[in-house]
C-alpha cells in the first residue's frame, strides 16, 4: 500500500498507514480478522478524524467485515476496498487447497475460529454484511484476474450491497492493484469531498 499512501501524501491528503499483524514488517506469524480488525481499530482511535479508507484483501475484510467503528459513532464519509474477498468461509477452504489439506482440517479450522472469538464465519463475510458497513460512499476495485480472490466474490459482494461502486479492473491481478497508477488517481478523486 505504500505506492498509495505516496500518492495520497502527493495530492495534498495526511495519510496514516500501517502493516496489520503478520503482514508485510509487523511482527507475528499468525493472523485473525478480528486480530486484524483490532489493530485497524487501535490505528484508527489515535488517528482522530477519518475522512477514507484505503484497504486491501485482508484489511479490507477486517475493515468492512467486523466492522471497525470509525469516529466515534462507526461513521465513514469514504472506504475503498481492494480485491477484498467476499466469502470468509471460502478463505479458509482456499487456504486449506493451497496446503492440500483434508476438507475435515478446513472444517476444522473454521469451528476452531469460531469458537474463538464467538460468531459465526460467514458473520464477517462482506456478501452477507456488506450492507451494513457504515460508509456514506463505499468503492470496490477487484481484478478479473485476480488469482487470490476470485472475482466472483466481489460480484457477489457488489450483487448484495446497494449502493456500492464497484468498479473491475483488468490485468492487475490480486497485487498489482495496490501500485497501479490509474487505480492509484481513482482513489484521489473518490476520496476528495463533494
Amino acid at each position: 500500500m505504500g505506492a498509495f499512501a505516496q500518492g495520497l501524501v502527493a495530492a495534498g491528503y495526511r495519510v496514516v498507514a500501517f502493516d496489520g499483524p503478520a503482514h508485510g514488517a509487523s511482527t507475528g506469524r499468525r493472523t485473525t480478522l478480528p486480530m486484524f480488525g483490532a489493530a485497524i481499530q487501535a490505528v484508527a482511535d489515535q488517528a482522530g478524524p477519518i475522512w477514507g479508507v484505503v484497504a486491501h484483501s485482508f484489511g479490507a475484510a477486517a475493515t468492512a467485515g467486523l466492522p471497525v467503528q470509525f469516529n466515534g459513532e462507526g461513521r465513514l464519509p469514504r472506504l475503498m476496498l481492494l480485491s477484498v474477498p467476499g466469502s470468509t468461509p471460502a478463505v479458509f477452504q482456499r487456504f486449506a487447497d493451497l496446503l492440500h489439506l483434508p476438507a475435515k482440517v478446513a472444517a476444522r479450522m473454521v469451528e476452531f475460529a469460531e469458537a474463538r472469538h464467538g460468531r459465526s464465519s460467514e458473520s464477517y463475510s462482506l456478501t452477507q454484511v456488506g450492507q451494513q458497513v457504515p460508509a456514506e460512499r463505499a468503492l470496490l476495485l477487484h481484478d478479473r484476474a485476480d488469482e487470490t480472490i476470485p472475482f466472483s466474490e466481489a460480484e457477489d459482494i457488489a450483487r448484495n450491497w446497494p449502493g456500492l461502486d464497484f468498479r473491475p479492473t483488468t490485468g492487475l491481478g490480486h497485487n498489482r492493484i495496490m501500485r497501479d497508477p490509474a487505480v492509484i488517481q481513482q482513489a484521489i478523486e473518490f476520496l476528495q469531498p463533494e
